[in-house]
């Protein structure tokens, strides 16, 4: 390969991954370059024991007396303690940095993750879970082994050139024996690296079915769908197993090389060594002070498989970490991002929405206005586009034709954090978190609560009625996604959370769903009293529920077919008669 060649092939290395990194590095430029100063003090200091050792051996061989090889042994000793002094203060100052760029870089991956929009989020799942549990593996490789490395190199090309000024014979054993560990590095590099990205793909694959059956293992029990589970999370196990094996294998085989290498050269040291100093070209000192040097300078390459694989490994986790931290977080359309006082109307004018990947539109041609006030009840068949309606509205999907507009601002001109601030949403699957039921209702506001805000909100989801028989009431701890707790109570805690936002918008996706009749009926009740100003939209298959709303929205097959009062849909849209005589017969 020409020169011009291998410099195009240099030039192809992803540096631009790295960047991002090294931008977080520079934040602790000064303490990094100051342990960098140290360990070049310390290679100096290195170079000073072969030395030193030499003059010990020599002064006893020529028959002096032992004074002098005290004073190259009190120096020698003198040098060595400065060096491991310098040696702790570089690990501390590490281990400094190590800690706050891990905390850094984590906290930058999960603060994307909280940004990003939420197609994007909802996809990263095992592969953010992978990135934060390698953050710390990065920092290690970029703070520790990798400075470590380039330093071992530097103390090897000055034990090097110290060897030299002895025997130019045996340097150049050395290097030979290093040329011939470059040529077998560079073909095992390229295999190194393909085995670490495959490793890096199939860990985080893994990452993923494991996350998934910890946050299903109640669902996944009680469909008895254990034997599936176990055997996919098997096959993604041993898969990744496989590649982990190729590595080491890889590695192995590397090592012995070098360690086979490392032998035969410090033999020919010791043998041509013997016959220089039978030739009286060399002294004893010398050669013993040559091993030292030769096996400093040959250091590099016994260290050099650990690095290599470290490094591969390392660059596919940094890929893949820049991939995600470039990902666009949400930004509305303008800049700076609008903030209105009041809500007016929601105008929606010929949405198109499709999902990525999907070959039929779940919104086609949606038009459709809501009032200020009042409740709007939104109906249809299952897929007919009600949920996705919902997703426009809140922001969650961006990606769409046509406008949505509330109070006459497009949708996407506002702040996205600050336009959801402003609803309350209750998800069709209902969503809390670990930690009390104080602090999920707490979660959404800025301020703290009062108990009179809580105890209101709680009675307005009748949820007052189970959290007063728990033994520590409202502090009493949910575990992940609340599932110590039945769905109805999750549901009416949902239901209290978002009222309690006092909310310009609210948005309730099938909010009586786990609820029975008599509670159903009840909230229903609240719900038409809490519209009466604000807007309050309602998904819901429970037409009896849809007929008291201001406003019936009809969908079917991702599009609006009829809006009105029951009365006029029942009189005149074919798609809720049919509902309705479902629903009656039922």
């Amino acid at each position: 390969m020409k020169f011009r060649e291998k410099l195009n092939a240099l030039r192809k290395i992803p540096l631009g991954d790295w960047r991002i990194l090294m931008r977080i590095m520079g934040i602790y430029r000064r303490k990094f370059f100051l342990a960098i100063a140290l360990s070049l003090a310390g290679i100096v200091l290195s170079v000073t024991v072969p030395i030193l050792s030499q003059k010990i051996v020599d002064s006893v061989m020529v028959g002096k007396d032992g004074w002098a090889a005290t004073q190259f042994a009190a120096i020698a000793i003198v040098a060595a303690v400065i060096r491991h002094m310098t040696s702790r203060w570089h690990n501390s100052l590490i281990n400094d940095v190590d800690a706050r760029f891990t905390a850094r870089l984590s906290r930058r991956i999960y603060f994307r993750l909280m940004r990003i929009p939420y197609e994007s989020s909802a996809s990263a799942g095992g592969s953010t879970i992978n990135l934060l549990n390698e953050s710390q593996r990065v920092a290690t490789f970029m703070l520790s082994a990798a400075p470590n490395f380039f330093l071992t190199m530097l103390g090897a090309a000055v034990s090097f050139a110290v060897a030299l000024y002895y025997d130019y014979l045996i340097c150049l054993l050395a290097f030979v024996v290093a040329l011939i560990f470059a040529a077998f590095a560079r073909k095992t590099n390229a295999q190194l690296g393909e085995a670490s990205r495959s490793s890096f793909r199939l860990n985080g694959a893994l990452q993923g079915a494991t996350a998934e059956t910890v946050g299903n293992i109640r669902g996944i029990k009680s469909n008895a769908v254990e034997r599936f589970f176990i055997g996919r999370w098997s096959a993604k196990s041993a898969e990744a197993i496989k590649a982990r094996w190729h590595i080491l294998d890889l590695s192995h085989s590397y090592s012995f090389t070098l360690g086979l290498l490392s032998e035969i050269l410090t033999l020919l040291v010791v043998l041509v060594g013997c016959w220089r100093i039978l030739r009286g070209d060399l002294t004893i000192g010398g050669l013993l002070a040559l091993q030292l040097l030769v096996t400093r300078a040959t250091m590099p390459m016994l260290t050099s498989a650990g690095i290599l694989i470290q490094f591969h490994s390392v660059s596919a986790t940094v890929s893949a970490l820049a991939a995600f931290l470039k990902r666009q977080p949400e930004r509305a359309i303008v800049a700076p991002a609008l903030r209105a006082a009041d809500f007016g109307p929601i105008t929606v004018e010929d949405l198109t929405f499709r999902y990525p990947e999907a070959t039929a539109a779940a919104l086609n041609g949606v038009s459709l206005v809501l009032p200020a006030t009042g409740v709007v009840a939104i109906v249809g068949r299952n897929g007919s586009g009600k949920s996705s309606l919902l997703r426009v509205l809140l922001g969650l999907e961006r990606d769409h034709a046509g406008k949505v507009a509330i109070g006459g601002i497009d949708v996407r001109a506002y702040n996205p954090r600050w336009l959801r601030g402003r609803i309350g949403v209750v998800d069709q699957e209902t969503s809390l978190f670990s930690g009390t039921i104080r602090e999920n209702l707490q979660a959404s506001l800025p301020r703290p609560l009062r108990d009179d805000e809580i105890d209101k909100a709680l009675a307005f989801s009748s949820a007052d009625k189970f959290t007063a028989g728990l033994p520590k009431g409202i502090d009493t701890e949910l575990v992940q996604a609340g599932q110590n707790f039945s769905g109805g109570q999750r549901q009416r805690l949902a239901i209290s959370r978002a009222v309690l936002r006092d909310p310009h918008i609210a948005v309730f996706d099938e909010p009586t769903s786990a609820l029975d009749a008599e509670s159903a009926m009840a909230l229903e009740r609240e719900l038409l009293a809490f519209g009466r100003d604000r807007l309050v939209i309602i998904v819901t298959h429970h037409l009896f529920s849809a007929r008291s709303a201001d406003m019936i929205v009809v969908l079917d097959d991702s599009r609006i077919v009829g809006t009105g009062s029951h009365e006029a849909l029942n009189a005149e849209c074919p798609v809720y008669q049919a509902l309705w005589r479902d629903y009656v017969r039922d």
